[in-house]
């Protein structure tokens, strides 16, 4: 079962109001994975809550073995919310198969969910539509070139900050030496992404890093800074410069914010991005 069709389950199954409504919704689920879309259907149809019968049905098409089986689940949703949902889902399956015209389409056909949609595939081919041994900046770049293919619209100069953060989110080492090797109108926004992706790698996310795991994580960053090395926090490969210590203070939290951190005053400000011509 996908991740998504079992967060959608205990979604379908908190809301249920039928008695036999998350059993029919268990059903709907084993029969999708095992390729009987109709029973997945009916079973999904036999849901009495309205809310969870929509989720059911959502969840049947993510699981579904076959783009014609979810298509089966979509067709049987009445126009709105769940339906839009529901080619959002045909939409990542297209763009999985290599589909992108198709993809582009269906989210287009995704209502109050086209624009999150296609976002969310140019995103995904970012981080997917690269080979092992592509230099880091070649795929920044492309994935920059990608915006007008998916959107339907030029990218502005703060495109360059998503397409970095989509690059930096999975790549396996952080060097803002990467940034450098790009067009100059691109390099400001690139460092503004990775330096937001180092906070949520040394903090968390939403900061749910321990003070002093994060505290222990910067310091590390700093001792190998200072001594010309790269350092390593979990199977993340880290490289700085001297230079940088002052905006790494900035992600310190109050606990080890302090001029002892990087030898240096205090945490200085980033400079504004240049400005558009």
């Amino acid at each position: 079962m996908s991740g998504k069709a079992v967060a959608a389950l205990l979604l379908g199954l908190a809301g249920c109001r039928g008695a036999d409504d998350p059993a029919r919704y268990e059903e709907a689920l084993r029969a999708a994975e095992a390729g009987r879309a109709a029973e997945a259907v009916a079973a999904c149809r036999a849901v009495r809550d309205e809310a969870a019968r929509g989720d059911c049905l959502v969840a049947v098409a993510d699981a579904a073995g076959s783009v014609a089986q979810a298509e089966r689940a979509c067709a049987a949703l009445e126009p709105g919310t769940w339906l839009d949902e529901c080619r959002f889902v045909l939409a990542e399956r297209a763009l999985a198969m290599g589909r992108i015209d198709e993809a582009r389409e269906r989210c287009r056909q995704a209502g109050g969910f086209a624009e999150d949609c296609l976002q969310h595939l140019w995103r995904v081919d970012c981080r997917t539509g690269w080979r092992p041994g592509d230099a880091a900046p070649a795929i920044i770049e492309r994935c920059y070139g990608l915006y007008d293919r998916y959107l339907g619209r030029p990218a502005d100069p703060a495109v360059w900050r998503q397409a970095s953060e989509a690059w930096l989110d999975q790549a396996p080492e952080f060097d803002l030496g990467t940034c450098d090797a790009l067009p100059p109108d691109a390099r400001w926004w690139c460092r503004e992404g990775a330096w937001s992706v180092l906070a949520m790698r040394l903090r968390g996310a939403r900061g749910e890093v321990a003070e002093d795991d994060a505290c222990a994580r910067i310091r590390e960053v700093v001792r190998a800074t200072r001594a010309g090395e790269a350092a390593r926090i979990e199977s993340w490969t880290i490289r700085l410069r001297p230079g940088d210590l002052d905006r790494l203070a900035s992600l310190a939290p109050p606990a080890c914010r302090d001029a002892s951190l990087t030898g240096a005053g205090a945490p200085r400000t980033p400079p504004r991005p240049p400005a558009s011509r």
